[in-house]
């Protein structure tokens, strides 16, 4: 039989990345077979293979598409099968988590953060996070984790973790903290030995 049939994934379904692509191709009227099968992603060709079958996996971002399982036969003909995917959003959380520290807590400085970030308007997900204190950058990564240690000044100080997505988007969490002062060092002194004849030395 001619024609393209597409076992997976399903038409209009919602399926998770990778997606796997299984699909078998006929040339009909073409009694030189099938040459290739392709998988067109947004008419963009994302995956071929030579023959009349085709089983892999496709790793795509979050969003909906518009993929097409192709085949060309040896007679120079071609027929497709449309298959429009949905592949949802990476993450159930929305902003940013602070763990470390806590907020109105009292800490030493270099201080701990420790946070996580993600995005549900965002298909693309989250590209970089930041820490500013007192409205000043003082740390930033790629990624929706952070764990690092910042060197705070001793005081009340306004904190805040945010995080920027990939598709212009910012969220942020803002954590109040108070950096108390270095303790400063204590010095005692003995005596060896105890008791000094006059004249004799001892070291402290």
């Amino acid at each position: 039989p001619a024609g393209v049939t597409v076992s997976s994934p399903a038409n209009n379904s919602t399926v998770t990345s990778p997606v796997k692509y299984i699909a078998t191709a006929g040339s009909g009227s073409c009694t030189a077979g099938v040459s290739a099968m392709g998988i067109y992603v947004n008419n963009n060709l994302a995956y071929s293979v030579q023959g009349g079958s085709l089983n892999t996996n496709l790793t795509l971002n979050p969003g909906t598409y518009y993929t097409v399982v192709q085949e060309w036969d040896n007679c120079g003909g071609s027929t497709a099968t449309p298959t429009i995917i949905t592949i949802p959003g990476g993450s159930t959380q929305n902003g940013v988590v602070v763990t470390s520290p806590a907020n109105n807590s009292i800490v030493i400085s270099p201080v701990s953060y420790t946070a996580t970030a993600g995005t549900t308007t965002c298909p693309k997900g989250v590209a970089a996070m930041g820490i500013y204190v007192n409205s000043s950058l003082a740390y930033a990564v790629n990624g929706a984790t952070l764990n690092t240690q910042v060197s705070v000044a001793p005081g009340t100080q306004n904190t805040v973790v945010t995080e920027w997505d990939n598709c212009g988007g910012a969220l942020s969490t803002p954590v109040v903290i108070t950096v108390q002062s270095p303790t400063p060092p204590t010095v005692s002194f003995v005596a060896a030995p105890l008791s000094i004849t006059a004249g004799g030395p001892s070291t402290l």
